[in-house]
């Protein structure tokens, strides 16, 4: 019982966190500086406008960092491609758009 209750609160908590994530990205993306950078200047470029904290950022890299470990790949449009998906601007903006569901990546050696 007790392990069904952490893995019900780990669960939760996964999931506050990603609605936090999302929040980020959207004020990041809306501040127009996504559109000619990539996505971890525009984090950098967001909180030197004051758009996201030092902490937003922090969370937001950390998770796109994981996101894109397996993959050993450091830009997510490389990683799209290496799978096979779909991988311009605007694919990798999708993607950022809807975290939540952003497709599955694989591990690379």
């Amino acid at each position: 019982m007790l392990k069904r209750l952490v893995k019900a609160v780990s669960k939760r908590l996964e999931a506050r966190k990603g609605r936090e994530v999302q929040r980020i990205l959207d004020r990041v993306i809306s501040s127009s500086g996504y559109v000619p950078m990539p996505m971890c200047t525009a984090i950098v470029s967001a909180q030197r406008e004051g758009v996201i904290t030092e902490k937003e950022r922090r969370v937001v890299s950390k998770e796109i960092k994981k996101y894109l470990k397996p993959t050993g790949r450091v830009f997510l449009s490389w990683a799209l491609e290496q799978e096979g998906l779909p991988h311009s601007r605007k694919d990798c903006r999708r993607v950022y758009q809807d975290w939540k569901n952003r497709p599955k990546l694989t591990l690379h050696e």
